[in-house]
């Protein structure tokens, strides 16, 4: 027993002899590959009160790859970080890059329980291809195998804003971490920034100093994050940019608030990108009343795809405490970006394929508009209809702007039912109509049309239920209420509908009452609601059977939403606030860390440690220190 113990200790004397810490630089000309510590061949045990540091040098054009195995308990002191990057343990072969000009290996072993071995390569880039991604355009964080991309500004005198959105329910988005940002055209001769979270600092995005920046991802994992890069032209004089993601997996409940600094910023933008979706829909969208900010002014603008592409606004909803009757709203891109003016909205998206049959709803409007104007690559077709074949509804349809320009270009409209009875059926063809008003009664209504780039459809509908014209509604069967921060007490409005016929024309009376309720109060994010909330309504008592040819006028309210002429511009707008790329960009010492796959970056000031997941847009906490 005195023997082992003796052998045991002898060991561990070795080792201290045999470890030896260079401070010698290593470059790609003493070797491509090589081994830390130099000549071992398994693991290293560190002695205790050893703080080793390596240095490399890479030149333009390479990376260096590690693969480090190293194995200790966690404690004070201990730890071995690449590249300011913490490697917990055990690490079995865990791959690391760098391309810094310089970057250090170090090992700190206070307690003597730390073994380790790495292996090293100079990895030769100059085979690598170079994709060009305009602005405006956004991909996958991940990048390919053997390429690195180039984002390109509009024009050559602008610079590219980036940022980059990850899946709202993801659990696969460390990604941008891994990917090297360059300000310039390619990665051989343009300045090395850093990582990409490092480069975005503070304000989680960065500027380039010319019209390119240029980005390369080493590990090739899969992700969960999109880049999306923009024209800083127009970025720039943005109060608030941000970029959210989904996909065709699952609904996106969110919200959209405005950024408060000293006062709060009057304005903010949002692009949502549906990866992989043809289009999505907005389900439901409720202003927030419990702000400050919100009043009559407020409003929500949409318009297509990304800021780059300089779409005018297409739909416009005004603050109002209830605008569900304007949802569902198909939008027919994968792409929008939303335009906040004093006010706040809680949101329900939903994606999938790209719809055809929508279900009708008394009381609610719609608006349909050519696929080309949200989306310039979009095929200039839509084939819609809405229908509910136990129910005849009036289709009150206004044609806001047609545009056919050329012989092909074709719009129809029908009404109907199932009996085959048509109602109204109108075609277009080369013409030219403002604001021209249309309805009929039927169970359906279906569009159709087949056009030209050149040509223009913007209409609007809404589907009014001849036994109850006044359109009582209630919230979506998925939310519980209106949004709220504190308790609140809604009014449900309850009508006792009378239908009467005189000379051929319907004529409606109504008598309002009112009953309180008081919802479940949402202290957090709104959640679905299981169940259809009980709305309290009176059975509409019918003197006489209504004449199915007449028609009842669009009810018009405050709530209506209307789509936006294409060639609108005199929405309201913030004041431009112009950053210059320096102010924007921030620098700092910081180190990483990765704890079960997740990384987490650390942010050094004076008075306080900020720590921030590098995955995501979002402080996690504030401590002081």
């Amino acid at each position: 027993m005195i023997i082992i113990i003796i052998l045991l200790f002898s060991g561990c004397i070795s080792a201290a002899e045999v470890f030896k810490c260079s401070t010698t630089p290593i470059t790609k000309d003493t070797g491509l590959t090589g081994v830390l510590p130099a000549g071992s061949t398994s693991q290293v045990k560190i002695p205790a009160k050893t703080n080793c540091t390596y240095s490399f040098e890479i030149p333009k054009g390479f990376a260096l790859k590690v693969e480090t195995t190293t194995d200790y308990v966690v404690s004070p002191g201990d730890m071995v970080l690449f590249d300011n990057f913490f490697i917990s343990p055990p690490a079995i072969n865990e791959v690391d890059y760098a391309m810094n000009s310089k970057v250090t290996y170090q090992i700190i072993s206070v307690t003597g329980n730390v073994t380790f071995i790495a292996k090293y390569t100079y990895l030769d880039l100059s085979n690598y291809q170079q994709v060009i991604k305009p602005t405006g355009t956004p991909f996958n964080t991940s990048l390919e195998p053997n390429k690195y991309f180039t984002v390109k500004a509009s024009n050559a005198n602008d610079q590219v804003n980036l940022q980059y959105g990850t899946l709202h329910d993801s659990t696969n988005s460390h990604s941008p971490f891994e990917v090297f940002l360059f300000d310039g055209n390619d990665i051989f001769n343009s300045n090395y920034i850093g990582r990409v979270p490092q480069a975005f600092g503070r304000h989680y995005e960065y500027y380039s100093t010319s019209d390119t920046l240029t980005l390369i991802n080493l590990y090739g994992g899969p992700s969960d994050s999109l880049f999306l890069g923009n024209d800083a032209s127009v970025v720039e004089n943005m109060d608030t940019y941000g970029v959210y993601v989904m996909d065709s997996n699952s609904d996106y409940n969110g919200w959209m608030v405005l950024k408060q600094e000293i006062d709060i910023l009057p304005d903010a933008w949002y692009t949502v990108i549906c990866n992989g979706c043809p289009s999505f829909s907005i389900e439901a969208m409720m202003f927030d009343t419990q702000c400050a900010y919100s009043n009559e002014k407020g409003y929500v603008e949409i318009q297509g795809m990304t800021p780059t592409q300089r779409l005018p606004p297409m739909l416009h909803y005004q603050y109002s405490t209830n605008n569900n009757d304007s949802f569902p709203q198909l939008i027919p891109s994968p792409i929008a970006t939303f335009h906040l003016h004093n006010a706040s909205t809680n949101f329900i998206f939903r994606s999938g394929a790209q719809q055809k049959d929508f279900v009708t709803a008394p009381g609610t409007s719609r608006s349909v508009s050519s696929p080309q104007l949200w989306n310039p690559d979009a095929t200039p077709a839509f084939d819609y209809t809405f229908s509910d074949l136990s129910k005849a509804y009036n289709f009150s349809i206004d044609l806001q702007t047609i545009q056919l320009e050329n012989d092909q270009d074709v719009l129809s409209i029908e009404v109907g039912s199932v009996n085959g009875l048509t109602t109204l059926d109108k075609k277009y063809t080369k013409t030219k109509l403002e604001n021209e008003n249309i309805s009929g009664i039927g169970s359906y209504l279906k569009l159709k049309y087949s056009g030209t780039k050149t040509s223009k459809v913007i209409l609007n509908f809404e589907m009014i239920d001849p036994l109850n014209p006044a359109g009582t509604t209630t919230l979506p069967s998925y939310i519980t209420s209106v949004p709220t921060r504190a308790t609140r007490v809604s009014t449900v409005s309850v009508q006792s509908t009378v239908v009467t016929s005189k000379n051929s024309q319907i004529v409606v009376t109504t008598t309002p009452t009112v009953a309180t309720t008081t919802p479940t109060v949402a202290t957090t994010t709104p959640t679905v609601a299981t169940t259809t909330p009980t709305v309290v309504r009176t059975t509409p008592l019918i003197t006489t059977t209504p004449v199915t040819t007449s028609t009842i006028t669009t009810r018009q309210s405050p709530d209506t939403t209307k789509l936006m002429s294409s060639t609108s511009s005199n929405h309201p707008t913030s004041s431009p606030t112009t950053v210059s790329s320096m102010q924007r960009f921030y620098t700092n010492n910081s180190f990483t860390s990765r704890d079960n796959n997740k990384r987490m970056l650390f942010f050094a000031s004076n008075q306080y440690l900020h720590l921030f997941p590098v995955d995501t847009n979002v402080m996690i906490v504030t401590v002081e220190v």
